[in-house]
Parts: structure tokens; C-alpha cells; sequence
């Protein structure tokens, strides 16, 4: 089934309004650390890329050539650049978004780690071979970057040196794991994974070893797990409450609450900048079609 989604900004004092085009489909964004912009993954005139959101000016300008492939990015915990997947050019990617929905990704997409410096608009590859690195992210100091991929012949996640001079090594024993993000005191990596049933937020060492899942993650399906810049405490996306909404999760084990996006069956995605301000995708102006729960981006 197809849906399509948009990028949202909540701002501090709740008040929700929508920051991606008019035209296309835009999702899975990342706000910066100032609350300022936004970048996300988006198709509009038949380019599949990275695009930067002004959140203040509501502009929108697209960041990635639109002969190259780019998906799934994340802002360096300063904000000085971006982490994403990428054919780098090749022609290997998902031609659509309906494509990379597509769960396993299609055989013959091929999708490495790269990293843009915002100053000067530069790209580097950091990993490369015929593979899917999904979902890839910085630690907090921006030596090391995490992602998931099927490097080890199936979706796990791995951890590689933001200058990219060495090998990636896989951190994950057991199962499959996506959507890995640093702890803020960079010692842990939070991501979801399945266990008894659901997709559950876990936690693994930055090391890499046995992960073990979050106590107070105990209903629903969870996915998007994201570590608040301030505190100690991770958003995530889940059916636990019914629907598809957003949640704080606290690391202390309290009880989840849930993030207020009035008027909104179903949100999704969310980051959230040290101004408390926080984007979202959803499918809200397709209030007739919903995402499938086993939706693992």
C-alpha cells in the first residue's frame, strides 16, 4: 500500500505547522541542534535526495545533485554537518519512495554511508561495497558513526570511524537491529530491534555486545528511537497507546508519556533540538491511508 508523508515543526509552545513543499513527499526528518532548520529525505520532479527545511523562512532547498540517490539523514550532534546513505551517483539506489519502503530492500539497491560538511556543501564516502547502510549517525563528539547494514548477511548494526579510514566493525551479536542512535554521553547505542513479538527500543554498548531492551518499552511496536540532546530521555514513534504517535521514553524506567501533536492520527519520526523545538512526519493529509506497522525505517 502507498502513503504519502510530510515534515511537520512543533514548536515549543505546541503550535504544529507544516515546513516540507506543497509538491512530492518528504519524511524522516532530523532538526538541527538549534531548532533552526531541518533536513529530511525527499522525491519532488523525479530526484530522490537530501533537502534542508528553513523552519523559521518555510524555504526548502534541495542539498544532494539530482542524478545521486540520498536518504536518511542525521545532523552531527554540533550541527556542522550531515551524515546520510547514498549510491553516491552510481544509479544503484531506490528510484522512488516506494521503492525504499519496500521491506527487504530490493537486491540490486546499493546504499553506502557518507558524510556532508554544511560549510561547504563537500561530500565523502565513508563506506563502500554492495550493501545496504541504512540509517547512519553520529556520536556526540563526531569521531564515530553507527548505522544498520547486511555487510554480515542481515540487518545489523555497525560502527565505523567518521573519517572513515578503517573497516567497519558490526557491534550486534544477535538478531537485527535499526534506526541506532547515540547515547548523549556516547556509551551507548539505542535502536529497535524485535523481541517476544514486537519491535522493542534496546540498548547495546558503543562497543558492540548483547543488547537488552528498555523495561518501560513494554506494549506496542517501537520504532525511531532518538536521545534528547538535554536529558536523559529518548523519543520514539509507537503503537502502544493505539495508532501510530510520538512518545517520551525516559531512561530512568518511568512511565512513557506521550508527545501532544493535536489534530494528528499518526506521527511519526521525531528529533528534537535543544530549543525544545521538534519536527515529525505524518500522514495527516491522507487521513484515509496509514503506514504499515511493520514500517522499520
Amino acid at each position: 500500500m502507498e502513503y504519502c508523508r510530510s515534515v511537520f515543526v512543533r514548536e515549543s509552545d505546541g503550535e504544529i505547522r507544516k515546513v516540507s513543499p506543497e509538491q512530492g513527499e518528504f519524511n524522516t526528518p532530523c532538526v538541527d541542534p538549534t531548532g533552526r532548520d531541518a533536513v529530511c529525505q525527499g522525491y519532488a520532479n523525479g530526484s530522490l535526495g537530501l533537502w534542508r527545511l528553513s523552519l523559521g523562512e518555510e524555504h526548502a532547498e534541495q542539498l544532494t545533485p539530482a542524478h545521486t540517490v540520498a536518504l536518511m539523514p542525521a545532523y552531527s550532534w554540533d550541527g556542522s554537518a550531515i551524515v546520510f546513505s547514498s549510491d553516491g551517483g552510481s544509479g544503484s539506489g531506490p528510484k522512488t519512495m516506494a521503492d525504499f519502503f519496500t521491506w527487504p530492500p530490493p537486491a540490486h539497491i546499493c546504499l553506502n554511508v557518507f558524510v556532508m560538511d554544511l560549510a561547504t556543501g563537500q561530500s565523502r564516502q565513508i563506506t563502500s561495497g554492495a550493501y545496504h547502510d541504512y540509517r547512519p549517525s553520529f556520536s556526540p563528539d563526531g569521531s564515530r558513526i553507527v548505522f544498520s547494514s547486511d555487510r554480515g548477511g542481515r540487518m545489523q548494526l555497525w560502527s565505523v570511524p567518521a573519517d572513515g579510514r578503517s573497516e567497519p566493525q558490526r557491534l550486534q551479536e544477535a538478531g537485527w537491529g535499526m534506526r541506532p542512535w547515540f547515547s548523549r554521553d556516547g556509551h551507548t547505542v539505542f535502536f529497535h530491534t524485535e523481541v517476544d513479538g514486537r519491535h522493542r527500543i534496546c540498548r547495546i554498548d558503543a562497543a558492540g555486545g548483547e543488547f537488552v531492551p528498555l523495561s518501560n518499552d513494554y506494549r506496542g511496536m517501537s520504532h525511531g528511537v532518538f536521545a534528547l540532546p538535554q536529558e536523559d530521555c529518548l523519543l520514539m514513534h509507537s503503537s502502544r497507546g493505539g495508532g501510530c504517535a510520538i512518545w517520551r521514553l525516559p531512561l530512568d524506567g518511568a512511565e512513557p508519556t506521550r508527545v501532544e501533536t493535536r489534530g494528528f492520527r499518526i506521527a511519526g519520526h521525531a528529533t528534537q533540538a535543544k530549543t525544545e523545538v521538534m519536527t515529525f512526519d505524518s500522514t495527516q493529509e491522507s487521513p484515509s491511508v496509514e503506514p504499515p506497522q511493520e514500517d522499520r525505517a
